[in-house]
């Protein structure tokens, strides 16, 4: 093996093709004479490799999968693996502990250590099974759906290639990061090359003191791993049921209509009102998949009232019911054996009681890493790291620390990438989830894994209902849902369960306390809007795809509001589900002024390869007040009409505050054309001054008070607010107050 230096990375930098000659840009079009069709202007991208990464613009770049494959091999000749570990891991985790005693990363200060020469040294330490490698791999293998600008692997040798034309070392570090919102420490692989942080950080993992967990975490011999599996679950059921406070619910009458009972040698369907008592049950959560299973049907009542014949079950049912029988409950919900499958008016009587039926059941039994009923609950377990234990080598020391992917992979299993799944899973008081990877439980007090299986118990903090209900949201709508036209009513029943705990009225997914500042929503990058009538525009339920609830960092709920909802209704499709389908929808607002002009599509910008951000907004006048970073449209409009009302202003930081910077927020509206001061919502602006922002470290800022720069821009558009009456026609308005409720909000406007 070549001589390494302390860090772990060869000193021979002439291996595996890093010594290519430095870049030739044609003049004309700025190509490289590599041919790769991706590689265009890398003397403007070296200046900022990590912004064309985290807007995903490496797209275009091809790779050459042999010629990696041959560089991985040819790696592998010189990587050692040695008691799990490759040399470069190996060291890091021998000096890491002292780098957590004495020297751990800062908030604003992260640690980067040189750990691999290129990734070819990556892919034969992959290959060679090494135990770090291998979990970071595992970490960003199973890709979050909830961060669609995530990095990967194929990336990375993207970026290696660009490097790799500029005649530029291509070595990949090792980065130790605080994060600040939870008092972790986090490590992950940066990419090739000389940018350090930001965006391009491959495998996240996290690292905890193993007080905080249990140390015997060897996964239970496959041969008796369900009948472990089955203890650890009786034992986590036993703890909630009696020791979670917060778990305790109140006694209540309720059963759903129908149950399996499961108890003696036969399974068969019970209709709850004959029942004497009230019985514990369980629920299934389980993806359907294409697969044909059994069901109940209006023929097949009474039939399997008297036996439901389980080799007629699924492989996923037929766990399920020996999952409850272990577990000592007698009957299981089942949605497709307990719904009449072929008669809509059950189906729409059911779907109401999804809140109760969920939420007052023993425990929810979860095929979290099934896709559908063919694979079951128990799956066979696949190469997988539950973690890598670290521990100090001072003798006077009894420190040590766990590295474990401890994000929340759940999230992008099969089920929980379905929507109507998320409701299930956020109803439960008690959720046991299966997958290839490990055995999970989750409860309203904490959480634990089948290889750290001591319940640890989670925050217990008070969130405002708006802050809640925007999580839910933003991963909701991410989530997969097969009919387009369920998505009001598949999270209708968390819906109706937030309006039982806060009495507040729920409007097609938004809620009326507080709704000025839930109409700032932003769409994501690859969203678009319903191609039919689902819910009003001002709805994020209009939207196909993912939803956030604002522009990033944005203190949406302080400042100012400057427009008032007057009235809202909805109507739904039926009238006795108020938290289904809607056919209708009105906000009518009032407001201080509209800000009448025109959207123009922006060319010769990166921006331009994003339909929905390669917009800017001008006066009737043709001065323009927004540029491309400002204005988020739902949906194309090009060299339309539109005007703008302001919705939020934040107002000056406190002195005390680390970010500054005023911002104003609104939306973008077009008129509708049926009827006077009515609009559509089409889109959202914002504007932010950062002028209290400098720049410490990569990506990261604090608040610079030696700084007296100020962005005009936001005066200027706040006096056209505040003053303007003749950038909007008076026909423009619904109606004009003599006396307003709200000061200076004359106007009277219609969203629908």
């Amino acid at each position: 093996m070549d001589s390494q230096d302390e860090a772990g990375v060869r000193k021979d930098n002439d291996t595996i093709e890093n010594s290519i000659d430095p870049l030739v840009e044609d003049s004309a079009t700025h190509v490289c004479r590599c041919g790769n069709p991706g590689h265009t202007n890398l003397l403007q991208w070296i200046e900022k490799p990590e912004i064309p990464t985290y807007w995903g613009l490496l797209e275009s770049d091809s790779l050459d999968m042999e010629q990696i494959d041959r560089e991985v091999k040819k790696a592998q000749e010189t990587i050692l693996v040695v008691d799990e570990y490759c040399s470069s891991c190996r060291k890091f985790l021998e000096a890491l502990p002292d780098i957590l005693i004495n020297q751990p990363p800062t908030k604003y200060n992260s640690i980067n250590r040189p750990h691999f020469q290129n990734m070819a040294e990556f892919g034969a330490a992959l290959r060679e099974k090494c135990r770090l490698c291998r979990l970071l791999d595992q970490a960003h293998t199973a890709k979050s759906p909830f961060k669609a600008r995530n990095i990967n692997v194929y990336d990375f040798h993207k970026i290696e290639n660009r490097f790799r034309c500029l005649g530029k070392p291509t070595t990949i570090c090792m980065t130790i990061k605080s994060v600040t919102y939870d008092d972790g420490i986090w490590i992950s692989l940066n990419s090739p090359g000389e940018f350090k942080g930001g965006h391009n950080l491959l495998g996240h993992l996290s690292i905890t003191h193993s007080k905080f967990s249990v140390l015997k975490s060897t996964p239970a011999p496959e041969s008796d791993r369900i009948s472990a599996q089955l203890q650890i679950a009786n034992q986590w059921l036993a703890e909630c049921l009696t020791s979670h406070v917060h778990c305790c619910q109140n006694p209540t009458e309720f059963l759903p209509s129908r149950l399996i009972y499961v108890d003696g040698k036969v399974a068969r369907l019970v209709i709850t009102s004959t029942l004497g008592h009230r019985p514990k049950y369980a629920t299934l959560s389980h993806c359907w998949g294409a697969i044909p299973h059994l069901m109940l049907k209006t023929t097949s009542i009474d039939s399997m009232m008297i036996k439901i014949p389980e080799d007629d079950l699924t492989k996923t049912f037929q766990d399920a019911i020996r999952i409850s029988r272990a577990l000592g409950i007698e009957y299981i919900w089942i949605d497709s054996l307990c719904i009449i499958q072929d008669s809509s008016s059950d189906w729409q009587a059911e779907a109401v009681l999804m809140q109760s039926v969920y939420s007052k059941s023993e425990i929810n039994i979860a095929a979290t890493g099934a896709a559908d009923g063919r694979q079951g609950c128990f799956l066979q377990p696949q190469d997988y790291i539950a973690k890598v234990h670290v521990r100090n080598l001072n003798p006077l020391s009894e420190k040590s620390w766990d590295i474990s992917n401890l994000s929340d992979w759940l999230n992008y299993m099969p089920l929980t990438r379905r929507a109507w799944a998320l409701q299930e899973r956020l109803l439960s008081t008690r959720t046991l989830h299966f997958s290839e990877g490990e055995m999970v439980w989750e409860c309203k007090t904490g959480g634990a894994r089948e290889n750290f299986p001591q319940i640890v118990e989670q925050k217990q903090e008070k969130t405002s209902l708006a802050h809640i209900w925007d999580d839910i949201v933003r991963k909701y709508t991410i989530a997969n849902l097969t009919n387009k036209r369920d998505k009001l009513i598949a999270i209708g029943g968390i819906a109706r369960a937030v309006q039982l705990e806060s009495g507040d009225r729920y409007l097609a997914g938004l809620w009326e306390k507080d709704i000025e500042v839930q109409l700032l929503w932003r769409k994501g990058e690859k969203s678009a809007k319903s191609d039919f009538y689902r819910a009003p525009s001002w709805s994020w339920a209009s939207i196909d795809g993912r939803v956030d609830s604002g522009p990033r960092g944005l203190r949406v709920y302080g400042g100012r509001i400057d427009v008032h909802v007057i009235s809202a209704f909805v109507t739904p499709l039926v009238e006795e589900s108020p938290f289904g389908e809607v056919r209708a929808g009105n906000l009518r607002i009032s407001c201080k002024a509209l800000l009448s002009g025109n959207i123009h599509k922006v060319v010769n910008s990166p921006y331009s390869l994003f339909p929905n951000r390669n917009r800017s907004f001008n006066l009737s006048n043709g001065k323009e007040i927004l540029s491309k970073y400002e204005v988020y449209l739902d949906s194309e409009i090009d060299e339309k009409k539109v005007v703008l009302v302001l919705v939020h202003d934040s107002g000056p930081a406190s002195e005390n505050q680390e970010h500054d910077g005023t911002s104003l927020t609104g939306l973008v509206l077009q008129r509708s054309g049926v009827r006077k001061g009515e609009f559509l919502r089409v889109g959202l602006w914002s504007v932010r001054d950062y002028r209290g922002w400098s720049r410490v470290g990569t990506g990261e800022y604090m608040r610079d008070g030696t700084r007296e720069t100020y962005d005009n821009r936001i005066n200027n558009l706040f006096e056209l607010f505040e003053t303007n009456e003749t950038e909007t026609a008076i026909s423009d308005y619904a109606e004009i107050l003599t006396e307003p409720k709200y000061p200076n909000e004359r106007y009277i406007i219609d969203i629908v």
